[in-house]
């Protein structure tokens, strides 16, 4: 039996965002019987901290004090690791694997790797984006960021990279070959329903917003710089078309980003610009995914995003900016923008194209979803990874 032990999720019992989703990816399609999973959770009371078996799953809950969630994540992290070292000796777990997810505590796991090793643990991590690029942390956090990475790097036995172009970053980041750089991309559900109906509640909303089946370009994810908004926003407002721009995104928590934009770009003026803040019914966001003319990623960070590869297997018919990352998820099935190649112009295009042309795209792209990013795909590519890694690992104990 393999037992893996899954640090950096906020755990099996919550869905908040790309992590929880790997996990459930993982555990709900699993595919092997040999391999048991050991899932850390965070937990803010100290009541419900413990060991729990559910479902199929061991769930064991950290109580962190620090409310403030990037602390709470860093800290737990921490907590995890010590707490599964000292679990997987106590109860004489054959086989473990440490995987984390992010790099939250590199100089930790550096520092003390040889600690948590002697738990003859296969240490494995999934660094997830280019985290130190993203302007949100400042000189200092891109600092401690990109040194974490490069110390989760080391101190690790296997990286597990979602995008080929993160592999190839990673690779020219860590040089040594003893660190074994896979790959195993994120995955996808497909959409079970395209002709799903609209119910009075979808009707309801399209009224609120103003906003017509296959008459709106459409954004989904987070409100920051990173997802190249100012550079859409201005585009679009420079653009002929007549159809609007629907943006479900956080400009609740992000107040001061969107009033800079605002200020700037003066795109409340502006009656195709429809901001509709966060979204959390899953059949309204399924419609208006479906029913969107056209899906805009600004996504230019990677690795592979779990809302690209979503509208890609929904709408079907995307713009891009123009990255690596976007590029292996879309190949020749989306067009692409950028800084020279404008949006504006990428506009125009997607518009004289004809309904023959685009509903040969959408299933185009829809199929390559299903090839290359289905979750049984996934969980087994991570499964074979593991099951490498134990071999390796027992072929080197044996010399």
């Amino acid at each position: 039996m393999i037992n893996v032990f899954i640090i950096g999720s906020r755990g099996y019992t919550k869905r908040y965002g790309g992590w929880e989703t790997l996990v459930h990816g993982l555990v709900d399609n699993q595919i092997s019987p040999n391999i048991h999973y050991y899932i850390y959770e965070v937990v803010s009371d100290k009541k419900d901290e413990g060991v729990f078996e559910i479902d199929t799953i061991t769930c064991i809950k950290l109580f962190v004090k620090t409310k403030k969630s990037g602390f709470q994540m860093i800290f737990c992290d921490a907590k995890a690791l010590f707490h599964a070292t000292k679990y997987i000796k106590k109860n004489k777990i054959e086989n473990p694997i440490l995987l984390t997810l992010g790099a939250r505590v590199g100089p930790l796991l550096w520092l003390f790797q040889s600690h948590f090793k002697s738990s003859k643990a296969v240490i494995m991590d999934n660094p997830g984006g280019v985290e130190w690029k993203r302007p949100k942390w400042g000189l200092i956090g891109e600092w401690y960021t990109y040194l974490s990475c490069y110390f989760t790097g080391i101190a690790s036995d296997n990286i597990v990279c979602d995008s080929e172009g993160i592999r190839t970053i990673y690779k020219k980041m860590i040089k040594s070959p003893k660190h074994i750089k896979d790959f195993a991309a994120y995955g996808v559900y497909p959409i079970k329903d395209y002709d799903s109906p609209k119910t009075k509640e979808i009707q309801d909303y399209f009224e609120r917003f103003d906003i017509k089946e296959n008459d709106y370009y459409l954004i989904i994810n987070r409100f920051m710089p990173e997802n190249s908004y100012e550079l859409i926003l201005s585009e679009f407002l420079q653009s002929d078309t007549k159809k609007k721009l629907v943006l479900v995104t956080n400009i609740d928590t992000e107040k001061k980003y969107y009033d800079k934009l605002q200020s700037k770009l003066h795109f409340q003026s502006d009656p195709r610009i429809i901001f509709v803040g966060t979204l959390y019914n899953s059949d309204i966001l399924l419609y208006l995914r479906l029913h969107a003319f056209c899906y805009i990623n600004g996504h230019t960070l990677g690795g592979t995003n779990p809302g690209l590869l979503e509208a890609m297997f929904s709408t079907g018919f995307v713009m891009a900016y123009d990255v690596v990352f976007s590029r292996e998820v879309c190949d020749e099935y989306a067009f692409y923008f950028d800084e020279k190649n404008k949006m504006r112009d990428t506009i125009k295009k997607v518009e004289s194209i004809d309904d023959k042309k685009r509903k040969q795209i959408v299933q185009k792209a829809r199929e390559r979803m299903a090839n290359l990013y289905s979750w049984n795909k996934i969980t087994s590519e991570y499964e074979e990874i593991f099951e490498k890694a134990i071999t390796k690992r027992m072929e080197k104990r044996k010399k």
